[in-house]
């Protein structure tokens, strides 16, 4: 809205008394007024002439800081630094040069930064061993590619506390069949946005799997009498990403996961997004392309879809991630054996069933009302697990770092006792 003042012609001066604009006390001479319009000027306008009041300068905007093709430029100067061969005092420049890359998003929340920075490590050490580099300069260049330590601890008890805190009620998705079938009719779009999303909803694989590194393959199983007959509710996924080969994962394995639609048309969909011009182009980015131009509009056309929309709680926020655990949640109610959810979730998602954090962050919903009180039995089991092992992992750690140093000071007295016999037989020994 523009400023009245800025907008409205300069109004005529009204005529004033000459008493009105001089201070109190005898007449002044003529040449008064002109000193004393002169020293007044310096200060404020004239009222017979008003102006526009300044306003103090706007901040410059923040530059938008270009990730993808800072991580390609990056690695590009770190292949120079350590390719064919070392240069001389490599640490320390690639030191300063990762300095100025962080200083270009030190401004960034701590979990902004922790963020950056693993989009940096991955794609680097992977370029890295494709050229070659020993593994010894590989671990020294990671130790100092890194966020702050103290940051990143931070960061994951920050992350921590959420999780406990989204765990404490599950949010309840009472029309999940109507958002089950929604997502079953974007497998037949011919936007390539919507079928994509169809087949996260329905498979709950990641935005990146989907787009970029997952494949789909049918499951057979032999009947007794030998013939083989096609699975109606399974597929087999491989392509899993993010868990950076982590024990326990399904990183760099394929596995049979259930799907809550017909796996027919899931193959079906999923060959015609790959041929999509918009899915080729898709698969064809970088995982850190995708992640910062790609993955926002996803989210919002999700949000801003009204048939799901309208019938997801208030919390947590629908992003793709939820349509991750909403896919957990549907698994279990329709396909799951005997068993808690922690186990089932890991089976099927791809992670450890030790990564607490990781299954918790996928207990934010329940579609009914045992779902609700089977999920906060579980959430409470797993809480005391990991704050057990959380325990365990701290006495561990004080013993270990108990026992480093009885040996260094071991080292130390042996050391001690060599010298003073070394000293002893130089004091026994006569002089020449």
């Amino acid at each position: 809205m523009s400023d009245p003042e800025a907008s409205a012609p300069p109004k005529a001066a009204k005529p004033r008394k000459p008493r009105a604009v001089e201070a109190p006390g005898p007449a002044p001479t003529p040449a008064a007024p002109q000193v004393r319009k002169a020293r007044t000027t310096a200060k404020a306008a004239p009222r017979s002439a008003p102006r526009i009041a300044k306003r103090p300068a706007a901040p410059p905007p923040l530059r938008h800081y270009a990730l993808a093709e800072a991580v390609e430029i990056f690695i590009r100067d770190a292949l120079k630094l350590l390719t064919p061969k070392p240069v001389k005092d490599w640490r320390r420049k690639l030191v300063v040069r990762w300095g100025r890359e962080r200083d270009q998003f030190r401004n960034k929340t701590p979990a902004t930064q922790k963020l950056y920075g693993s989009r940096f490590r991955a794609p680097l050490r992977r370029a890295l061993e494709e050229a070659g580099v020993a593994p010894q300069i590989l671990e020294a260049v990671f130790e100092e590619v890194r966020i702050e330590r103290e940051m990143v601890a931070a960061v994951n008890e920050d992350y921590r506390q959420t999780v406990d805190g989204s765990n404490r009620h599950l949010a309840r998705v009472s029309g999940w069949r109507e958002i089950l079938a929604e997502l079953t009719r974007m497998l037949d779009s011919t936007d390539a946005r919507f079928l994509a999303l169809g087949l996260m909803g329905l498979t709950g694989r990641r935005f990146v799997e989907v787009l970029k590194f997952g494949d789909f393959a049918p499951v057979d199983s032999a009947l007794p009498s030998g013939v083989r007959v096609r699975q109606k509710w399974l597929v087999e996924f491989s392509g899993q990403a993010k868990t950076r080969g982590a024990e326990g994962t399904m990183f760099g394995k394929s596995y049979v996961i259930p799907v809550l639609a017909p796996a027919a048309r899931i193959l079906d969909a999923f060959a015609r997004l790959r041929a999509d011009r918009e899915g080729a182009r898709w698969a064809e980015m970088t995982p850190a392309k995708l992640n910062s131009a790609v993955n926002p509009p996803f989210n919002k056309l999700l949000r801003e879809y009204p048939p799901i929309a309208m019938r997801w709680p208030p919390h947590p926020t629908l992003t793709l991630k939820a349509l991750r655990a909403f896919y957990a949640e549907a698994c279990m109610e329709a396909f799951a054996p005997p068993m808690t959810k922690a186990p089932y979730f890991a089976r099927i998602l791809g992670h450890a069933e030790t990564q607490y954090e990781t299954a918790l962050s996928y207990m934010t919903l329940s579609l009914n009302e045992q779902g609700a009180s089977a999920g906060m039995e579980e959430i409470h089991r797993l809480l005391m697990e990991r704050d057990e092992a959380r325990e365990e992992g701290i006495k561990a750690k004080a013993e270990r770092e108990a026992a480093e140093e009885a040996q260094r000071l071991a080292k130390a007295e042996a050391l001690a006792a060599k010298r003073a016999r070394r000293a002893a037989r130089l004091a026994l020994k006569p002089p020449s």
